[in-house]
């Protein structure tokens, strides 16, 4: 009777391992695909929070942002299968969050720091080892997962800012929906708010310190609102009401004088008697009264060529004479230098290196200058403009692709400082 029992039985192991099966290739599934997705989120989150932070050290425009943020992803997470318009980065000034409550102590931190903000979104997918559609406890087979990170950049020390703007000819012409020197007027009119609200909070604050803007436009020469006039060295003053033009370039520029910039030299001003028709524009010297900078840069209108040496180096000798440590020269041009030559020659040959020694040597509340001198280019191939490059590096050479890229690009640079992610300081 035992054996008889024991024959009965034959094959029960199989028909429990059958029934068991799924359900044990289930627990198999969600413990290897489970974890894997478990460390992916961590990672596609480790990705988002340091190109949050990356971005907003960075400076880029939304283009190179985005590029910025898939790079992240693809070093982390080399399994995310993910585009550019997967990412989403949207960047938001502290007044655009707050209203008037921006820089308000204790509203989002303590002090009440100005900053912009970063907000990265990322949304991917991962393909299953076990979709489900193989396996009934699988997974999608193309697994959605997404992760965000807010990152913030504060407001550093109270600044000197030179615009220098390109009022040649071509900046008369449509770019963007907008004539292009329209565009750039307000752009920098914009930008002129940004600071004129950082130094109203700075006097409600008690500090004496103010950021300053000053204008200087350029064609082929500078203004002073009278005279058109060269900033370059000559030969020899004989040249004094001389018309200049093509023949200039004709050994009469002493290149090496010109090259070695030292603020406090005294240059005679090559006056050029020859004023292009409808040109209006005149150099407007530092100030902190953004009303009266406002008015007075309205009214300008471009015509003639290109040289945009000649408003670099009034920018250098007005920003030279500011009160605030921190200098930011600002060149926004459509176009290259008519002269390339001459452009080379003083860029390659040292002209902005030594503006910038000249401006770092000088000392402010006991502590040196920081200057830097920075190009945006628009409405044209930067590259095309080699020299210019050269003066600014290429680490502060921009290309924007709209007026709002511009705008953006200015604003973050005078916000130096790297961003912070948030913390239970915040208030969000």
């Amino acid at each position: 009777m035992y054996i008889k029992q024991k024959s009965s039985q034959k094959g029960l192991a199989a028909i429990i391992f059958v029934i068991m099966f799924p359900f044990m290739f289930g627990i198999f599934i969600l413990g290897v695909e489970g974890s894997r997705y478990m460390q992916e989120h961590a990672r596609l989150g480790d990705a988002a929070e340091a190109a949050s932070l990356a971005i907003a050290a960075n400076n880029g425009n939304a283009a190179s942002n985005k590029k910025f943020a898939l790079d992240f992803v693809n070093a982390y997470s080399d399994d995310a299968t993910l585009t550019l318009s997967d990412i989403s980065i949207v960047e938001k000034t502290c007044k655009q969050i707050y209203g008037n409550n921006c820089g308000k102590p204790g509203v989002y931190d303590k002090d009440g720091n100005q900053f912009v903000e970063y907000k990265v979104a990322i949304n991917t997918k991962y393909q299953s080892f076990f979709p489900g559609s193989d396996y009934h406890q699988g997974f999608d087979e193309n697994q959605a997962m997404s992760a965000n990170s807010v990152a913030r950049k504060f407001r550093g020390d109270t600044v000197d800012v030179a615009f220098v703007g390109d009022f040649s000819g071509s900046m008369y012409s449509y770019w963007n929906g907008q004539r292009k020197y329209k565009g750039v007027l307000n752009v920098i009119n914009n930008i002129s708010d940004e600071l004129d609200q950082f130094n109203k909070l700075d006097a409600v604050s008690g500090s004496e310190s103010r950021s300053q803007v000053a204008f200087i436009g350029y064609n082929s020469y500078t203004s002073d609102g009278v005279n058109y006039y060269s900033n370059l060295t000559y030969t020899g003053n004989s040249l004094l009401n001389y018309i200049l033009g093509a023949t200039r370039l004709n050994n009469l520029i002493d290149l090496t004088s010109t090259i070695n910039y030292v603020s406090t030299a005294v240059t005679p001003k090559i006056m050029y008697n020859y004023r292009a028709p409808g040109a209006r524009f005149k150099n407007v010297p530092l100030t902190s009264d953004i009303t009266s900078f406002k008015s007075d840069i309205k009214n300008f209108q471009p015509n003639y060529g290109t040289s945009s040496y000649e408003g670099l180096i009034s920018a250098a000798r007005i920003i030279s004479e500011g009160v605030n440590r921190k200098k930011l020269i600002f060149i926004l041009s459509d176009g290259a230098d008519n002269y390339q030559n001459v452009a080379n020659n003083l860029y390659n040959g040292g002209l902005c290196d030594n503006i910038r020694k000249d401006l770092n040597s000088k000392v402010i509340s006991g502590k040196n200058v920081e200057s830097a001198i920075v190009v945006i280019g628009f409405g044209y191939n930067i590259s095309s403009n080699p020299g210019i490059q050269t003066c600014a590096g290429s680490d502060n050479v921009y290309s924007a692709v709209d007026y709002d890229d511009i705008f953006n690009t200015i604003l973050e640079l005078i916000m130096e400082e790297v961003g912070h992610n948030y913390s239970k300081d915040y208030k969000v």
